[in-house]
């Protein structure tokens, strides 16, 4: 009988402290793999929406050449909100000023570049270039790869661009 009295139940009450640092370990582990993920997915997002900003700003500048054959496109270097917010806009509404796409990421302009009959003979051409954080190898790079991306605020070279189809 006193060695029942005496004996120790074996009942476990909590976990071992390697118990918890094995789940804390699994838990950092996902979090780590959900982040990266995540983080991924937001910058492909806002690449396509700069590359979607990219082709609204053409398709204006090309209906735009389409009703001034003789103009042409705008003729001027600089931030496309600058540079091409009124000629687009006047007389004919191409865009909406208020409404010129901007970087997803800082909200600074995109880049329009004007070229004046290269080679020496041709059509004039533009280029809208941009800075894209995850580039995709089908890309089409910006043809002036020394032109620094206003978009994002920095002398960081431009790594996507578009010029008229």
């Amino acid at each position: 009988m006193v060695s029942q009295f005496f004996t120790l139940k074996n009942t476990r009450r909590g976990y071992t402290l390697i118990e918890l640092l094995v789940v804390m370990a699994l838990i950092g582990l996902l979090l780590t793999a959900g982040l990266t993920s995540y983080l991924g997915s937001q910058k492909n997002s806002r690449d396509g929406k700069r590359k979607a900003d990219l082709e609204v700003l053409r398709q204006a500048l090309e209906l735009y050449r389409s009703d001034n054959p003789t103009i042409g496109y705008p003729g001027a270097v600089g931030n496309a909100t600058t540079v091409l917010a009124t000629p687009l806009s006047v007389p004919n509404t191409y865009i909406n000023p208020a409404n010129v796409p901007k970087d997803p990421q800082t909200n600074l302009n995109y880049y329009y570049y004007y070229q004046v009959n290269p080679g020496g003979g041709g059509v004039n051409t533009y280029r809208i270039c941009t800075y894209l954080e995850s580039p995709k190898s089908g890309d089409p790079a910006c043809p002036n790869t020394a032109i620094e991306c206003k978009t994002v605020g920095g002398n960081v070279s431009c790594n996507y661009g578009l010029t008229q189809p």
